[in-house]
């Protein structure tokens, strides 16, 4: 009778056995049937079915065309969840240099919201490329919409001109005061050599200085006092006055000193 009980134990011991057996492969397989369905609707949760556009400082209608296609072709019906933002970012700034920062967000239930900003215009070069808060140089054509006439124009040495500025030449455009733009046009040729021509001024005349006495208002504001005492000893004539011409210079690169060159051929030798 024990022999009895202890068979149809091991029985169904082996049938439990083999039940499990065939039943884990089955688990599994419905496992992975349940989470491929739960991956492919959390992707499609977050496919954009549409892309909404904040623009800004980008003055030029084809190139906003261009760009909201660019997105529109890297990103509409294309779950987030496997985006590579990465490559996303650099390949938008690559084909739209003038773009300054990208921001985006997905927004329930199915938006893309993209914030591009562009490159804030700050002076032209050369009257042929617009500079702004990035070391990059821009075809006029680019900023189409905006009033180029309001923005400042200095001339570069053209040696100096590429696809960026370098960054000395960079900075020292940005340090200009408001006020040098509004007196003076500026012509850059070196580090040691720049030259003014004031705006509005008595006598055609020219101020070369460098960039450490560009800014050197103490020598500005001699001019005047200078410039009187000149008068005063008969060495700027009303020929000089009246002259066309650019017959006197200011050069400021000496220490402590402002050297007066004379370009007028009966002042010639009483200058440098």
């Amino acid at each position: 009778m024990q022999k009895l009980m202890i068979r149809k134990l091991i029985k169904r011991s082996l049938l439990i056995i083999a039940i499990g057996g065939c039943s884990i492969p089955l688990t599994i397989t419905l496992v992975k049937k349940l989470s491929i369905t739960s991956s492919a609707q959390l992707n499609n949760l977050f496919v954009p079915r549409t892309i909404t556009y904040e623009l800004e400082s980008i003055f030029d209608a084809p190139t906003r065309s261009s760009i909201q296609e660019f997105v529109h072709r890297t990103t509409h019906q294309q779950s987030l969840i496997n985006f590579d933002r990465e490559k996303f970012y650099k390949d938008l700034k690559h084909a739209f240099p003038l773009l300054k920062t990208v921001e985006y967000e997905f927004r329930a239930p199915d938006t893309l919201h993209c914030k591009l900003v562009g490159t804030t215009p700050y002076c032209r070069i050369n009257n042929r490329f617009i500079l702004g808060n990035k070391r990059r140089l821009f075809p006029l054509a680019s900023f189409s919409e905006f009033n180029q006439q309001t923005l400042p124009c200095i001339t570069l040495n053209e040696k100096l001109i590429g696809t960026k500025l370098d960054r000395s030449v960079y900075d020292f455009i940005h340090a200009i005061p408001q006020e040098t733009w509004h007196s003076y046009q500026i012509f850059y040729k070196a580090p040691w050599e720049i030259h003014l021509i004031p705006t509005t001024a008595i006598c055609h005349c020219r101020i070369i200085t460098d960039e450490k006495n560009f800014f050197n208002q103490r020598k500005f504001g001699a001019l005047s006092t200078l410039f009187k005492d000149l008068c005063d000893r008969g060495l700027i004539t009303k020929n000089m006055l009246s002259s066309k011409g650019i017959p006197l210079a200011f050069d400021f690169r000496i220490k402590d000193q402002v050297i007066v060159k004379f370009h007028e051929p009966s002042k010639r030798g009483k200058g440098s």
